[in-house]
């Protein structure tokens, strides 16, 4: 299986169009995200447009695994002080300040899972956050299913992340995450 992980930008957005990822600013505008009026054309351009503004700050915010050419995996990441977190909505503590913050990471085809593109989507945030001089990744999990836009919360501690809180919420079991750059 040929893989390859690239940044997506404004510049090469073709990558996102054929996965829902390209619709979602649950992240980057989480007040708006909830709208079911907002075309998928309108939630694009938000996307592309919190990236615009956000560019100085890091030079990327979306990975994708590419397989045999065709979007595998989706990976969305960001400075926590580039979101406009306020709280969690299972009461999770926010990522912390010197974290750099993994808000999604999906693999697109249910039968392309447990094949690696989550790892090796991993293993770029990694490397980009050591070349960023962060301090720790983080990210929210799910513990009792992996039916969540960042995958279970295994998946994580088989990668050396450590829990470093849990929340019970609406029958859920939610984990922030870290793990040491």
């Amino acid at each position: 299986m040929r893989m390859e992980i690239i940044d997506v930008s404004t510049e090469n957005w073709e990558y996102l169009t054929p996965i829902a990822c390209v619709n979602c600013i649950y992240w980057e505008e989480p007040e708006l995200s909830q709208s079911k009026s907002l075309s998928q054309e309108t939630l694009m351009e938000l996307k592309k447009q919190w990236m615009e503004k956000n560019q100085p700050f890091c030079r990327s915010y979306i990975k994708v695994a590419l397989v045999e050419g065709q979007t595998a995996g989706y990976m969305f990441y960001a400075p926590p002080t580039c979101l406009p977190l306020k709280k969690h909505r299972y009461a999770l503590p926010l990522p912390s300040k010197n974290s750099l913050f993994l808000g999604c990471l999906y693999v697109v085809e249910k039968g392309m899972r447990k094949r690696g593109i989550g790892k090796r989507l991993l293993e770029a945030l990694m490397e980009f956050a050591q070349q960023e001089k962060f301090e720790w990744v983080e990210t929210y999990a799910r513990e009792d299913s992996e039916e969540n836009p960042s995958g279970p919360a295994e998946f994580y501690i088989d990668a050396g992340f450590e829990i470093a809180e849990l929340s019970e919420a609406s029958g859920m079991r939610f984990a922030r995450l870290r793990k040491k750059v």
